[in-house]
């Protein structure tokens, strides 16, 4: 459980930061962990598994190494009606009760997505903000934990599938951030993922680190179309989640396979059952 007042960030994982006491949240000795029983996965296309052939949700429930239930409710449309198309998913997800909800890339288009202003003034920054505040308050309907994704710089795609219009300015993008650093320090159950601060790596093909695993050379984690990830940037993602869990004290080590071979193994058999 998180103190009212604190977030988690990849930042202060590292530092050595712990998560403060609560409500009992906190693992049991044996079956899934309380935040590991249900949960469902929230979002749009990164969520939807678009290009790699999977829903993530396949691909976080190759992770586990314990029973658990993982439920998918994706709208590859949210870029459309980010308000309207939130609104119908999250009425889905109150009916499956979650445990866990990963929202990774539900906020997305509250802060990227065509606005009625140009340049990069005030207005622009306000606008989006205020797009922001309506992601807040559907996700603040949900009693589970929320692990969300922060705002990455995704200005490389541009005329690959984003527009120019679509893509916050450098000043917006920073006003998002922060705001959403404030939105979940003052909420109990949400952990941020700061795509934003490994941005850099999702580009990268030499080996790294992300938590507990090692991402081996050579994987491309991005999609030639520079906003989706791959196959293994899909497992990378999961794994990362799996490992701000467990440092929050929200699940055990055992309860995840730490390893990116045998998660990509497992993944692709999934996909190619699928596929079939």
């Amino acid at each position: 459980m998180f103190p009212r007042g604190a977030f988690l960030s990849w930042s202060a994982l590292v530092a050595g930061a712990g998560c403060a006491t609560g409500p009992p949240l906190q693992p049991q000795e044996t079956g899934p962990s309380p935040a590991l029983e249900r949960v469902v996965t929230l979002g749009a296309s990164l969520t939807a598994g678009f290009g790699v052939g999977i829903e993530f949700a396949s691909v976080f429930e190759a992770l586990l190494t314990v029973d658990g239930e993982v439920e998918s409710v994706v709208d590859v449309r949210f870029f459309l009606d980010p308000r309207g198309v939130g609104e119908k998913c999250m009425q889905r997800v109150l009916v499956l009760d979650p445990t866990l909800l990963c929202a990774i890339d539900f906020l997305f288009w509250f802060a990227y997505g065509d606005t009625e202003i140009s340049g990069d003034g005030g207005d622009e920054v306000a606008l989006r903000l205020d797009r922001l505040e309506q992601g807040f308050e559907l996700l603040e309907r949900c009693t589970a934990i929320v692990v969300v994704g922060d705002f990455p710089d995704m200005s490389s795609a541009e005329g690959h599938m984003l527009r120019r219009s679509q893509i916050p300015s450098p000043a917006a993008l920073r006003a998002l951030n922060e705001r959403l650093q404030v939105w979940a320090g003052a909420r109990d159950r949400v952990v941020v993922l700061p795509l934003s601060q490994r941005r850099e790596l999702l580009r990268s093909t030499e080996g790294f680190r992300v938590g507990r695993v090692e991402i081996p050379a050579g994987s491309e984690l991005l999609l030639a179309d520079e906003l989706h990830p791959s196959h293994e940037g899909q497992a990378a993602i999961a794994l990362w989640i799996a490992d701000l869990l467990v440092d929050a004290g929200l699940a055990r080590v055992d309860e995840f396979r730490f390893d990116f071979e045998a998660v990509m193994d497992e993944w692709l058999a999934r996909r190619e059952s699928v596929i079939r």
